[in-house]
Parts: C-alpha cells; sequence; structure tokens
C-alpha cells in the first residue's frame, strides 16, 4: 500500500502533466491565431491600398497609416468571428 508521500508525488505528477498539457494548447492555439490574423491581414490589405471610397470612424481613408489600420481592424474582426464558432 503506498504511504502519504507517494501519493501527493503521485499526485504532483499528475497536476504537472496537465499543467504541461494545458500550457502546449493554449500555445498551439495562441499561434493558430497568430498566423489566422495574418493570413486575414494579408488578404485584406490590397483591396484596403486600391480602394479610394474606404472611411473609418467617419473620416476617409486616405494615408497608408489608414489603410494599415483598417486592414489591422479587419483581421481582428476576422479572428474575433472566427473564435466565436
Amino acid at each position: 500500500m503506498a504511504d502519504q508521500g507517494e501519493i501527493k508525488a503521485a499526485e504532483q505528477r499528475g497536476y504537472n502533466k496537465g499543467y504541461a498539457a494545458g500550457k502546449r494548447r493554449k500555445e498551439d492555439e495562441e499561434g493558430g491565431h497568430a498566423e489566422f490574423w495574418q493570413q486575414a491581414f494579408l488578404t485584406v490589405l490590397p483591396a484596403l491600398l486600391d480602394g479610394h471610397t474606404w472611411e473609418m470612424d467617419g473620416n476617409k481613408v486616405v494615408s497608408m497609416e489608414d489603410r494599415i489600420e483598417l486592414a489591422r481592424r479587419a483581421a481582428n474582426a476576422a479572428v474575433t468571428a472566427a473564435t466565436m464558432q
């Protein structure tokens, strides 16, 4: 029969394995979100660079910085929508 020390050690090993697995899963998910965000950003950017009628916050988008900001917002919205499903 196992003594208290052995039981505690086994519990700690189990906890450590579960913690490590959860940490790996979270890192995998974050990496997937980063890749998806980058893909969404790069997909929408050409359309925003070519367009001349875009508006953001009620103002016409004319500068490169504004176009990049709009692409960033679109990528953020895509990631948010994808994680809600």
